[in-house]
């Protein structure tokens, strides 16, 4: 077997939104596909709008069929938690500054797995596509992207002459909404393939986790078996338990006593390392992905647009929360639901505006 990587586009420039479709016209099975961005932030800086927040879906399709999907911030945080490392990055926020992103789009447990992977000649026409708008979070210029400099390159991971995969994993989304004040939000499940996680991503900015989404159940043919019923705290315990903290870096510009959001929703530990002679930088970091900076010259006046590194470790990046279907490496552990006729996760709404993403990864068999 050779392992080869192929670069099938090479920094090209994608324009300022749209959906960009590449064609995976393979015989060898793809064990990873690496989705590898740049760009260049405005004059001034870009504030809180990395890559996976501006891309707002990742699709793999075969024509009208769906095969793979998630919003970019669900894709970034997942293939963090499940590799349990963090893939290429420079994520800066000052003016001027290159920007950096790789999300590695992994179709096995674990890098060339040799039963699970993408098979391209199971399918008629395989493509990969996604939508991005650069203007997501920011408007393009001295406080955003620079308009029109985002570049995109795809690696394609292949295994030549391995045995053709059993099936692949694959993410899907099952419902995006925004969340209410009150009240349990029921999501029905797909009962048709082998279950590896549950996700639940409720991201508000300055709003923990555990105030938006305050209860978790799971149940299985109206009540029969109830898997789990967890307060919001005991669901993300389970979470910290399974995975493994991971280490987030990046350099973002603080303004002294004003918060900055770093992405990872359960912190662990948090520094804050100055970048400049004669400033002083600290920070207080919250379990709502957010750091309270303080930054100031030496006889203590306030600074505004100092860049700063923050490394934060800690789980629950972008606020995802995965729930792993017994060892997450045994596929015999992992839910078979096809016996069942009714799946529901039940999720209690107690803030309001919260997005809220349920998510599924799932054997495709072939």
């Amino acid at each position: 077997m050779i392992f080869r990587d192929y670069i099938q586009e090479s920094r090209i420039n994608i324009g300022t939104s749209g959906t960009l479709t590449y064609n995976l016209d393979y015989t060898d099975p793809i064990t990873q596909l690496d989705l590898y961005f740049e760009g260049t932030n405005g004059a001034n800086d870009n504030k809180a709008s990395p890559f996976e927040r501006i891309i707002s879906k990742i699709e793999i399709v075969d024509g009208g069929e769906v095969l793979w999907d998630l919003p970019g911030e669900v894709a970034f945080a997942a293939y963090i938690t499940d590799n349990e490392g963090v893939p290429y990055s420079e994520r800066e926020e000052s003016g001027g500054a290159s920007v950096r992103q790789s999300i590695p789009i992994r179709f096995g447990r674990c890098l060339f797995d040799p039963d699970l992977a993408f098979d391209p000649t199971k399918h008629r026409h395989p493509q990969l596509r996604f939508t991005f708008d650069e203007a997501a979070v920011t408007t393009p210029g001295a406080d955003g992207y620079s308009s029109d400099s985002i570049t995109f390159t795809l690696h394609v991971r292949l295994m030549e002459g391995a045995p053709r995969p059993k099936g692949f994993l694959s993410y899907r989304t099952i419902e995006s909404f925004t969340s209410v004040a009150g009240g349990a939000r029921r999501v029905e499940l797909p009962t048709d393939r082998l279950i590896r996680y549950l996700i639940c991503r409720a991201y508000e900015s300055g709003v923990a986790m555990y105030t938006t989404i305050t209860n978790h159940k799971f149940s299985i043919d109206g009540g029969k078996s109830v898997p789990f019923d967890l307060p919001a705290r005991d669901f993300m315990n389970r979470h910290c338990e399974t995975f493994k903290p991971i280490a987030l870096h990046g350099d973002l510009s603080f303004d002294d006593a004003v918060t900055s959001e770093h992405w990872v929703g359960i912190n662990l530990q948090g520094q804050v390392t100055v970048k400049e002679n004669d400033v002083i930088a600290a920070g207080s970091f919250y379990i709502f992905s957010q750091v309270y900076a303080r930054v100031c010259d030496t006889d203590g006046t306030g600074l505004t647009d100092r860049d700063c590194h923050v490394a934060v470790t800690g789980w629950g990046f972008h606020n995802t929360l995965m729930y792993a279907f017994g060892d997450r490496m045994k596929p015999e552990h992992w839910l078979d639901p096809r016996g069942f006729n009714k799946l529901d996760y039940f999720v209690t709404d107690a803030d309001a505006d919260a997005d809220v993403d349920i998510c599924l990864q799932q054997v495709y068999a072939y």
